[in-house]
């Protein structure tokens, strides 16, 4: 862990790693949960860091949902209209 003059509260560069350990659902020990808030009630540059985080996390996990791959009869169907138009295509 970084250097802080308080062994019980993390410094920034520790606080950064257990917003990511949280946000990828790890869990945290009580004490770095108390640490974390602790540094997030003082520190206006890491409280921003959270949010600006929490906001791409949110952003990607959309991005995901809405971009799955298709489900096989979905592809089934596109290869199936390709074909066709392929076949089409060389009977002009």
């Amino acid at each position: 862990m970084g250097k802080h003059l308080h062994h019980l509260m993390p410094c920034c560069k520790d606080v950064t790693m257990l917003v990511e350990k949280r946000l990828q659902q790890e869990p945290l020990t009580w004490m770095q949960r108390l640490g974390l808030k602790f540094h997030l009630l003082l520190c206006v540059y890491c409280r921003r860091y959270v949010k600006q985080t929490a906001i791409m996390h949110r952003q990607l996990q959309e991005y995901r949902e809405a971009f799955t791959a298709p489900n096989e009869q979905v592809k089934q169907q596109w290869e199936a209209l390709v074909a066709a138009y392929l076949k089409n295509d060389k009977d002009l």
